[in-house]
């Protein structure tokens, strides 16, 4: 290095050769899980390693061609796509499928073959698409309703129901009944054939027979029982966990007609009929409490009641239009539950919308038990506080969630999905209000906003949003009061005993006999003016958050706002039960009619039919009972074009009205 003058090289050669691959494609995400029918985006890049400019054709292969969708930035094929990349570089694209409705639940495989116009070399990436389970196997019976022997045939000895099925799911499933055994001892079942197997889209029937030996004497018997629904898998055998009936169960009825007709019967013993009318005539109460709740059971052919004597007992409907009330109920054993079960009164039963086995009670220990009726047995006890009294307790439509109301002001949100009968329940979310809740109503006429209404000492009325942690209270007065300028002040004597809800309507009661009606419409629209703006699900430009996606901590600091809703109180009434506390209030399934029972022993029908004036919508009513008890719980059914109606008192009588519908 010392040296300029010396001066050396050495001549290096460089060879260029063709890439051993010109041509790549690659696809960062290989696995999609997706539903039919929803939009899937398979990213691609393609790389050209040659030294040339390139026209790379991609191609998507193994999806039948409805699957891929046309991409307006792509002015070519769905299934292709062509792309001019230069020597070195990459380029991004993407291709769209959707799968059409009803695609069969497994993987598909497909792949991206790309080929380019300057050479032989092609290229190939595979990926997988699973398409999840979805659907239902809808279970429908049209005529529920069978005899033994069948018209036509005077010997026979088998009716038989011709159930269907539906799979609008996309597996295949199979299809088994089974029968209470309870039931099994009453008749004979055969299912033609056993069992079916319905691909998805199909539809097949089942024929259920049954078979029972016809008494010599006696009425028509009515017989109900329970035909469930069990899926299976076709190959395994295994239980069906992705796809379930609905309904579930079907409940059907069967007459048994006596050998030797009633004409004849009447004819040959006359004084034997007229012992057993005597008999009939008596009126019995099987309770030996108080009644406290009772409840119409699915479509109103049974009755469940809840008394303070710490039973739950069933009841069987005679629907004849001319049976004496007396004679509509029909006590059924073996009773639901026992006094060695529940252990303390009953204060409240709800039957699970989604589930017809099975019964929510409120005990007077503070106790929620979820019981099931097929069975008579104790599924679950949700425990809380043994000293706090459940006054009422509500389901969500769809049966997973369960709120119940204590005497403290604790109302809490019970998760039925997540609760084990291994694990000591918790609720899903509790609110600790200021006063004790005597009543609860949920309205779910929009799901996307639910209102849970809850009321009680003081004349409270309040709305508890779960979803957004929030819970108002409304304006109660009495409308009488604030024409004369008076602003009722209430104090811990008065209180609203119960709430009722359908469609829009929302009808309350309290201690002092006032009924009013409030406009369910208006308090949603009045408090969703309050809330912050929520995000919204592009696909249906509905609200995220739904009742059955909220996750909710418990005791959370749900905050209290004071809300005055104008014109929310459609109408309000005193004068029906003379003045006198109103106990229950229960609405028809169209809102159409309302029934009140009250301390003077009225149990009042109410025809709510609008018109332009609002002071009408209580003005047309009747008086459907008159007793000496106080009537403490009512329900009310349509029913074959009338109306059923069903009461506790505190003569420990549960009783069956039968009235047709107003004019």
């Amino acid at each position: 290095m010392e040296y300029e003058s010396l001066y050396t090289s050495q001549k290096l050669k460089l060879t260029l050769k063709k890439p051993l691959r010109p041509l790549r494609v690659e696809l960062p995400v290989k696995e999609f899980k997706t539903t039919p029918e929803e939009l899937v985006e398979i990213p691609v890049t393609v790389y050209n390693l040659s030294s040339k400019l390139a026209n790379i054709t991609l191609t998507c292969l193994g999806l039948n061609s409805e699957w891929l969708q046309f991409d307006a930035d792509w002015m070519n094929q769905k299934s292709t796509r062509t792309l001019t990349v230069e020597p070195g570089d990459a380029q991004k694209t993407r291709f769209l499928c959707q799968a059409p409705k009803n695609t069969l639940s497994k993987n598909y495989l497909f792949s991206i073959d790309a080929k380019s116009d300057s050479n032989q070399y092609t290229a190939r990436e595979q990926g997988n698409i699973k398409i999840l389970p979805e659907g239902i196997v809808k279970f429908s019976c049209d005529d529920k309703e069978k005899q033994i022997p069948e018209k036509g045939s005077k010997k026979s000895q088998f009716a038989t129901y011709e159930l269907v099925f539906d799979n609008l799911s996309n597996l295949p499933q199979q299809i088994n009944i089974t029968i209470p055994e309870i039931e099994q001892k009453k008749c004979e079942f055969h299912t033609i054939p056993e069992s079916l197997h319905l691909t998805p889209g199909e539809t097949k029937n089942l024929l259920l027979a049954v078979k029972t030996k016809r008494p010599l004497l006696g009425l028509t018997q009515r017989l109900l029982f329970e035909a469930s629904t069990h899926l299976t898998y076709p190959d395994s055998q295994e239980h069906s966990t992705d796809i379930f009936p609905e309904p579930n169960t079907q409940v059907l009825a069967l007459k048994i007609r006596p050998i030797i007709p009633f004409l004849l019967q009447i004819l040959s013993g006359t004084l034997l009929l007229l012992a057993l009318l005597l008999y009939w005539l008596l009126p019995r109460a099987y309770h030996t409490g108080n009644v406290n709740s009772v409840r119409f059971f699915g479509n109103g052919s049974l009755v469940f009641s809840g008394s303070s004597d710490e039973t739950i007992r069933r009841w069987q409907v005679n629907d004849s239009p001319w049976q004496l009330n007396l004679l509509r109920l029909q006590h059924k054993l073996p009773v639901i539950a026992e006094k060695n079960q529940t252990k303390k009164a009953v204060r409240v039963i709800r039957q699970s919308p989604k589930d017809n086995d099975r019964l929510a009670v409120g005990l007077e220990n503070g106790e929620v038990k979820l019981w099931d009726i097929s069975t008579n047995t104790e599924i679950n006890n949700l425990v809380t506080d043994k000293a706090n009294r459940v006054f009422d307790i509500v389901f969500t439509q769809n049966g997973r969630y369960l709120f119940s109301g204590h005497g403290s002001g604790l109302l809490n949100m019970w998760d039925l999905e997540k609760i084990k009968s291994s694990q000591i329940p918790v609720p899903q979310a509790s609110v600790n209000n200021q006063f004790t809740i005597y009543a609860l109503a949920l309205n779910e006429n929009q799901p996307v906003y639910p209102l849970l209404f809850l009321a009680g000492k003081f004349n409270k009325i309040a709305v508890w949003d779960w979803n957004h942690k929030r819970r108002y209270e409304l304006k109660y007065t009495w409308l009488d009061w604030e024409e004369k300028g008076i602003v009722p002040v209430f104090g811990q004597q008065q209180y609203i005993t119960s709430l009722a809800t359908s469609h829009n309507i929302l009808a309350s009661s309290d201690n002092a006999g006032y009924l009013t009606l409030w406009d369910a419409n208006k308090i949603r629209k009045c408090l969703i003016n309050n809330l912050p703006i929520l995000p919204i699900n592009q696909k249906n430009n509905q609200s995220i958050l739904q009742p059955s996606q909220t996750k909710i901590q418990p005791n959370i600091g749900t905050k209290f706002v004071n809300k005055s809703c104008d014109n929310a109180i459609i109408t309000q009434r005193r004068d029906g039960h003379s003045y006198q506390p109103i106990r229950s209030v229960a609405l028809t399934q169209d809102g159409r009619y309302l029934a009140t029972g009250g301390d003077d022993g009225k149990i009042i029908l109410w025809s709510l039919s609008p018109d332009k004036n609002p002071n009408t919508w209580l003005e047309n009513s009747q008086v459907v009972a008159q007793s000496d008890a106080k009537i403490n719980s009512v329900d009310i059914k349509g029913f074959k074009n009338s109306l059923l109606v069903t009461s506790g008192d505190d003569n420990y009588n549960v009783k069956l009205y039968r009235v047709s519908e107003m004019k």
